[in-house]
């Protein structure tokens, strides 16, 4: 019945000897991000901005960050806050996810919430008040969720 929030790293190995991490805690298998450069600029809409963690968001939001590349989108299997848009930076081809590219969601796990969000590699994105306030707000949002989850009859 807890909750975890899980940052960047949390989903970037490209291969695991426990596939539960990938498959069931993040639902999706990350498979590397672009070089050359590896930051890049591009816009992350929001597509959930009635969620407690996206509500503060403009419906689109431009950050530098080095953008995760999964084998596939875990749509439909979490509930997706936000995407980045592919066609404003360089993807090598095998690492392309096209139009659906999610980047922050969340979903139940047994009787508890992951949340993951795939930004934050550099120091500088947690000293970005709109992520500051994702983050606080998603912890907020977790953490009533696991109380509630204390409090239910039955648990």
């Amino acid at each position: 019945g807890g909750s975890v929030l899980a940052l960047h790293a949390t989903g970037g190995d490209p291969s695991y000897e426990w596939d539960w991490h990938p498959n069931e805690f993040i639902r999706a298998q990350f498979i590397g991000h672009p070089m050359f450069p590896q930051f890049r600029n591009a816009t992350i809409t929001v597509e959930d901005r009635e969620h407690p963690s996206t509500r503060h968001l403009s419906p689109q939001w431009v950050t530098e960050e080095e953008w995760y590349s999964f084998e596939q989108s875990p749509r439909p299997r979490v509930q997706v806050l936000a995407t980045v848009d592919e066609a404003e930076y360089e993807v090598p081809d095998y690492l392309a996810m096209g139009a659906d590219h999610p980047v922050i969601w969340w979903h139940k796990l047994g009787a508890g919430t992951v949340y993951y969000s795939a930004l934050g590699h550099q120091a500088k994105a947690y000293d970005d008040p709109a992520y500051q306030q994702l983050l606080e707000e998603a912890m907020r949002w977790l953490l009533k969720r696991s109380a509630e989850a204390r409090r239910a009859p039955g648990s």
